[in-house]
This record gives C-alpha cells, sequence and structure tokens, in this order.
C-alpha cells in the first residue's frame, strides 16, 4: 500500500555537524522514504543503485557510529527514531501537485 504525502521530513544540519554529506543525504532518504527504512545493505543498494555498496556502507556505519541509525542482529538498518525527532522537522506542501 502506497501512501501519498505532500510533506517530507527535512534534516536540521545545524543540528548534525558531526556527519559527512553522504551520511546526511542517506539519512534523509531513510527517514523519508519508508522502502529505505528498516532494510538490509542489499535492499538499500537495490533502491539508491548509483551508489555503491562501499560507499552506502560507509554511510551506514558512520550513521550507526553516532546512533542516528541503528543496526539489528541481523543486519537490518533502521532510523533511530527517538534520536530523529530534535533534528528533524515537517515540511507541508498543501498545493503540491503530485
Amino acid at each position: 500500500m502506497k501512501i501519498k504525502t505532500n510533506g517530507f521530513l527535512n534534516l536540521k544540519f545545524e543540528n548534525l555537524p558531526d556527519i559527512s554529506t553522504n551520511a546526511q543525504g542517506l539519512l534523509t532518504r531513510m527517514a523519508n522514504l519508508s522502502e529505505c527504512d528498516y532494510v538490509s545493505l542489499e535492499t538499500l543498494h537495490k533502491l539508491i543503485p548509483a551508489d555503491s555498496m562501499k560507499t552506502l556502507k560507509k554511510a551506514l556505519d558512520e550513521l550507526v557510529q553516532k546512533n542516528y541509525v541503528i543496526k539489528t542482529e541481523d543486519n537490518i538498518y533502521a532510523v533511530n527514531k527517538v534520536k530523529m525527532i530534535q533534528t528533524m522537522y515537517f515540511y507541508y506542501a498543501p498545493n503540491q501537485q503530485n
């Protein structure tokens, strides 16, 4: 089931000075695209094929180390929603055409 929305979560980058640009981009995707959250590295690479597995793994490792993403015992990566509450804001565009 697809959920239609006119809004998106955006990182408050001033609150995230400690992560690289690649990690910021990946975190933004994971937070906004439900299919990119709670997935394996391999699945994430299929969804974002423009980035190499090495690039994605490095960004994921950084996000896990900084506690923005949680890695489960079975190698699934999920956005740490508790931490993200204070580092994101919601943008709503009511007149946007989908």
